[in-house]
């Protein structure tokens, strides 16, 4: 089935965000095909499942591309399950080099009445923390023999090292102003929330942690491989 030009061109958009989702569907209306909704559906395929797409008033033949994304448990897990099975944060030996847990936050009633608040005193406390574990050759022990191409095979001449991490995960178009990861110019007000956010990132980073907001995986994964390589880099 081929796609007219616009509507290919826009599912095949290097970084898809809401504003391109409104697009598409704007070139939809009632004459469009169930095969044509089928093609499209494919292309959205590629398109990341962190992306809402809301459904469009008056046009129910949509449906079915359409996608309900919420900051949630669902996304948090999404998030984890995405970024600790990547292949780009393998140790040598391919196991995870990252591993993370969803950090709750908010107030809970317990069946005898009373409450606990979760994260109480941490402000800014990011929905994922965890830990990532970066790995160096140290080859400057007896006995090293390199191969031919100069790395030592043997294991007990590699370093290891954990490092804490924090991922604050945001819908589409969510990132606060003063994040780091911002790259508009808005001069909206933070709410209480997202002040207490920023503000923990700039913290950890002024440290030399790590506190990442993200609207996809694949950019929390771009950020934990920067992150390593630049502790790599300091360490050499």
């Amino acid at each position: 089935m081929m796609l007219s030009p616009a509507i290919a061109g826009l599912l095949a958009t290097k970084r898809p965000d809401s504003r391109t989702w409104v697009e598409l569907v704007g070139l939809l209306n009632d004459q469009t095909t169930a095969t044509e909704i089928a093609a499209i559906k494919r292309g959205l395929a590629s398109w990341p499942k962190e992306l809402p797409r809301p459904a469009p008033k008056g046009l129910p033949q949509a449906l079915p591309l359409c996608l309900d994304v919420a900051e949630n448990e669902q996304l948090y897990h999404h998030y984890i399950a995405e970024i600790c099975g990547s292949p780009r944060l393998r140790l040598r030996d391919g196991s995870p080099a990252v591993s993370l847990w969803r950090q709750p936050r908010g107030t809970v009633t317990l069946q005898g009445g009373g409450q606990v608040t979760l994260g109480a005193g941490q402000p800014g406390l990011a929905d994922i923390g965890g830990f990532m574990t970066v790995e160096w050759w140290q080859c400057r022990l007896p006995g090293c023999c390199p191969d031919s191409q100069g790395f030592c095979q043997n294991p007990k001449h590699y370093r290891h090292t954990n490092l804490y991490v924090e991922i604050e995960a945001k819908l589409d178009g969510k990132i606060p102003p003063n994040a780091r990861e911002y790259r508009g110019n808005s001069k909206r007000a933070l709410t209480q929330t997202e002040q207490d956010q920023c503000q923990r990132q700039q913290a950890m980073l002024r440290r030399g942690g790590c506190y990442i907001f993200a609207e996809r995986t694949a950019e929390a994964i771009e950020a934990l491989v920067q992150y390593r390589d630049e502790v790599l880099a300091r360490m050499s």
